[in-house]
């Protein structure tokens, strides 16, 4: 008679089962098949070799490769059991060798089994197979790689995604009453940036509707163009409505083609600016570079002159620290000054942009097409950065126009202790009708500087247009649309911002200056306006507590007179703030929760302050919430608001009150996304530039761990956002959420997406009954440990633990299953079951069966 099993013996089945069906690489044991016993205690004939070798034989695999921890490509590759330590070594060709960007000098000479090179024969170099993740991981000293090889290689992976349209959206919208004399407004704002993606190319469309509170109501299209990358030279060319893209000219709203370089598409070691470190070792050495003390490089070099090319700093102002260690012990330690600007570029490297096209006049969807100024505002803009020497970058840059020409030459320089200082000089010429021509000039300045010794950073520009004459392309062509006609609309004259932060010793807090000053002028109306605004600000931490303390100043001063001659008449406007805040959280089971408070004060007397409650809840903090209630003097009384936002995996949504005196408002918003493909429909939270779609068929509502609040749909269907182009992006799913009925080979993805791409990430979902099944032969003894099934509608091998119990997964409802453990006939049997009516604990079908 078949008995129940224990829950204990069960536990205990499914563990064993589970470790059994979970093929791991690890060193070979060898198990006696003599201990392997029938319940009678008679010796079984039973074949365990696969459990030998790590459950894996040598054969043929299909592995995902990953070289130096990067991803590299899936293949299938032939795998021999090495003859000193007998494990499992990849057999690897010498073309192989060389597509994953190995030089040929490391595996050229080494004594090759007909087409295998053992990777370990490579000195410093190792191969691990993980036989149950499928993975195969190379590890090879740097020294030996192609690094344009291995560029090649990754440059393969790059996927420009599936098919799809899609819908970003973004809605607000206000109910405000005024209760002093009943004036009620309502009004909307629908923010729409939709697209259409279908191979490498890209549209896109930015649109945007609002109503007003008179009732009227206004569509604008802001950008609509096509776009896609040119992989061959690493750029992107766009045609339609857009910007200028340039590190030199003020971008310039356009309708034309645009072609710029995508440093994206470069390797990271290029693509960010750093000096190439030289040196020379006397034996064979590790270089390890360091910044702000983390280690950001290391690589074996052999005994003699070395270039580092790729080394890739953690931010543009901090010096890089190199050891060179000997084989021997020995060290060598030297420091490379180090401080850039964000458009340095390393050298040979080189970043360019170029726009052909008609001005658009800004806050318009329309250009200006009338005959007699349309020629006058097309125009012509382009710049380059090269990189000169390991320390300079050399830049300029044309804008032509029929009536407008400007030209600038500069140079940046990382200056070894002084810091990154970069210098252009701009010439231009506008030839207004009935007007004579403009010639002038402007100059710039710029500069960064990070201190490591004292915690200080300092960024300062400065702008200064050096002829009365000088003018920008932009208010030019404004001029042309009558703008300029306008006392109101200004030119800009000359600009200059400094910041300066200091981190204060111990735990003393930060401490922050900021300065602002601009100049304006308008056309032939004599009107001269300066800005000027200086910030002092101080922030710290003690425990949990966060404070504020800032002081500002702000100037505004307009000069007004009839001829230039004349005495000038001032108008001048100025206040001083100075504010206060704190932050405390409540800590202890309200430590999601914390109190604020703030007050200003400034120059006429007006005083506020306010008191606020705010916090997140649910899991993943997907609810946050805020109260604030305050109080101003001058008549102007109490004030308060209240404010919540939830995020799902289809959008977010967020609603708030408030009052102040006499005014009633109430806001609303929803932000979301909707997404077409050949998949079906799915909602999402607001998508990125570069993004992904996940398809796990049958799986619903399965967390993506990359993104807290993103769940696949009831298609298998979930939105990840914000990938990074051309690098890879790793997808996990979490699988303690998958359905019961649902298993995916691999909860892990990798995908390298072209930059606007939607990529599909694919998941291969088993859908079926999860079986614990004891069986037993036709004479009531246990089918013994280490024995296998197949089941008719699988090809998986599943494996037979202690107590003679089997786990199945992805079982249909009624199936038929062969189990062997011998190569005798007299050691195999089958049996059929049926799923329905049978006892199910936690998802888990539990029964009995003769095997016969």
């Amino acid at each position: 008679m078949l008995r129940a099993p224990a829950r204990t013996e069960i536990y205990s089945s499914i563990i064993t089962v589970m470790l059994l069906n979970i093929n791991q690489a690890k060193a070979d044991d060898y198990f006696d098949p003599a201990f392997v016993t029938d319940p009678s205690g008679k010796a079984v004939s039973i074949d365990l070799s696969s459990f030998e070798r790590a459950s894996f034989i040598p054969g043929t695999y299909r592995v995902d490769i990953y070289l130096n921890e990067q991803y590299v490509n899936s293949q299938d590759i032939l795998f021999f059991g090495d003859k000193n330590t007998g494990e499992l070594q990849p057999c690897l060709s010498d073309t192989q060798l060389a597509g994953y960007g190995i030089k040929p000098e490391f595996y050229s000479l080494l004594d090759k089994s007909g087409e295998c090179v053992n990777i370990r024969d490579i000195q410093g170099a190792k191969a691990t197979f993980i036989g149950g993740q499928n993975r195969l991981y190379l590890n090879l000293p740097q020294i030996a790689f192609d690094q344009k090889a291995l560029e090649a290689n990754q440059e393969s992976l790059w996927d420009d995604g599936i098919p799809v349209m899609f819908t970003d959206y973004s809605m607000s919208g206000t109910h405000h009453n005024n209760t002093k004399n009943n004036d009620k407004s309502d009004t909307l704002y629908l923010n729409l940036r939709s697209g259409v993606n279908v191979g490498a190319w890209r549209y896109r469309n930015h649109s945007t509707w609002n109503k007003y509170s008179d009732g009227n109501s206004k569509w604008e299209s802001q950008l609509n163009y096509l776009e896609r990358p040119l992989r061959a030279i690493k750029s992107n060319i766009l045609i339609g409505d857009n910007f200028s893209d340039s590190d030199v000219f003020d971008n310039v709203s356009f309708r034309g083609v645009k072609l710029w370089s995508d440093n994206q598409m470069r390797p990271n070691y290029s693509n960010i600016y750093a000096p190439t470190i030289t040196g020379v070792a006397t034996i064979d050495s590790t270089i390890e570079v360091s910044q702000n003390g983390y280690v950001i490089y290391r690589t074996n070099v052999p005994a003699g002159a070395y270039e580092l090319t790729d080394v890739s700093p953690l931010n543009n102002g901090s010096n890089l620290y190199v050891v060179q260690r000997g084989i021997d012990g020995s060290e060598r330690r030297f420091i490379i000054p180090f401080s850039s600007l964000d458009f340095m570029q390393r050298k040979g490297t080189y970043k360019y942009s170029i726009t052909a096209g008609q001005y658009r006049m800004n806050n318009t969807s329309s250009y200006n097409d009338d005959s007699s100024s349309g020629d006058k505002t097309k125009f012509v803009q382009s710049d380059a950065f090269y990189g000169l020497t390991d320390n300079s970058t050399l830049f300029g840059g044309v804008q032509a126009a029929s009536r407008y020409q400007a030209y600038d030459i500069g140079l940046g320089m990382n200056i070894p202790v002084v810091g990154a200082l970069a210098s252009d000089i701009m010439f231009t010429r506008a030839a207004p009708d009935s007007v004579d021509d403009m010639n002038g000039r402007a100059f710039r300045l710029r500069y960064s500087k990070s201190l490591e010794n004292t915690g200080t950073n300092i960024s300062f520009a400065s702008y200064r247009y050096i002829s009365g004459d000088y003018i920008t392309m932009t208010d030019m062509f404004d001029y042309y649309s009558g703008k300029a006609d306008t006392e109101a609309y200004l030119m800009r004259k000359g600009q200059m911002d400094l910041s300066v932060s200091q981190a204060l010793p111990g735990d003393f807090g930060l401490l922050s200056v900021s300065v602002s000053h601009q100049t304006y002028d308008t056309y032939y109306s004599n009107q001269e306006k300066n800005v000027e605004s200086y910030n002092i600000g101080y922030s710290n931490t003690i425990n949990t507590v966060s404070y504020n303390l800032n002081y500002s100043y702000y100037k505004n001063t307009i000069n007004k007179v009839n001829n230039r001659n004349d005495d000038i008449e001032k108008n001048r406007e100025n206040d001083h703030v100075v504010s206060v805040s704190f932050s405390i959280p409540l800590g202890g089971e309200y430590k999601d929760n914390w109190i604020n408070y703030g007050a200003s004060y400034n120059k006429y007397g007006d005083f506020d302050n306010y008191v606020g409650v705010g916090g997140v809840a649910l899991d993943n903090n997907r609810l946050s919430w805020n109260v604030q209630q305050g109080y101003g003097n001058r008549d102007r009384g109490n004030y308060g608001s209240v404010y919540g936002k939830y995020k799902s995996g289809y959008g977010d949504a967020n609603a708030g009150y408030s009052y102040k005196k006499d005014n009633r408002q109430l806001s609303y918003g929803l932000n979301g996304s909707f997404v077409m493909s050949q998949y079906g429909a799915t909602l999402s939270r607001p998508l990125g530039d570069t993004n992904g779609l996940i398809y796990a068929p049958g799986a619903e509502g399965v967390r993506i761990i990359n993104s807290s609040e993103a769940r696949t749909d009831s298609s298998g269907l979930a939105i990840i956002s914000n990938l990074i182009p051309y690098r890879n992006n790793v997808v996990n799913l979490d699988t303690r959420t998958l359905p019961e009925n649902a298993e995916i080979d691999a909860a892990l993805k990798e995908v390298y997406p072209t930059r606007g791409a939607m990529v599909l990430v694919d998941y291969d979902t088993h859908l079926g009954a999860k079986i614990l099944v004891t069986l037993y032969d036709s004479t009531g003894n246990q089918i013994p440990f280490g024995a296998y099934a197949v089941a008719d509608n699988k090809s998986e091998r599943f494996y037979v633990s202690n107590y003679g119990r089997l786990y199945l997964t992805g079982a249909t409802q009624a199936d038929n299953v062969r189990v062997f453990w011998g190569d005798d006939n007299q050691y195999q049997c089958q049996f059929s079951y049926q799923i329905e009516g049978k006892r199910k604990i936690n998802g888990l079908y539990i029964f009995d069966e003769i095997c016969q």
